[in-house]
C-alpha cells in the first residue's frame, strides 16, 4: 500500500508539472482573457490537482506512514497487538511533539 501510494503520487507530479509549465507559458504569451471558459477550467483543474497532491502527501507523511512504520517495527506477534502498540507509540510521539512545539 505504501509503495503504491508513493509511486502514484510521484508519477502524478511528473505528469502534472509539464502541463502546468505549458499552461503558464501559454498564458504568459496571450493578451488579456477573451472569455474562453476552457482556460478557466484548465486553471481550475491544475489548482485542484496540485491541491489534491499536496494534501494527500501531507496526510500520508504525517498520519499514515508513521503509523505503518511503528506497526512494522512493533515486536508483537498478533496483528491486533501490533496495531495497539503502534497506535500507543504514535499517540505518545505526537503528544510529546505538541508539548514541545506549543
Amino acid at each position: 500500500l505504501t509503495s503504491v501510494l508513493g509511486v502514484s503520487l510521484s508519477f502524478s507530479i511528473v505528469a502534472v508539472v509539464p502541463y502546468d509549465v505549458w499552461h503558464a507559458l501559454a498564458a504568459g504569451k496571450r493578451l488579456p482573457p477573451d472569455g474562453h471558459h476552457g482556460e478557466a477550467q484548465a486553471a481550475q483543474l491544475l489548482q485542484r490537482s496540485w491541491s489534491t497532491i499536496y494534501w494527500t502527501t501531507t496526510v500520508l507523511c504525517y498520519l499514515l506512514f508513521p503509523f505503518l512504520m511503528e506497526f512494522e517495527g512493533s515486536g508483537e506477534f498478533c496483528v491486533k497487538a501490533r496495531i495497539r502498540t503502534s497506535f500507543r507509540r504514535y499517540i505518545l510521539f505526537y503528544l510529546i511533539y505538541a508539548i514541545v512545539v506549543c
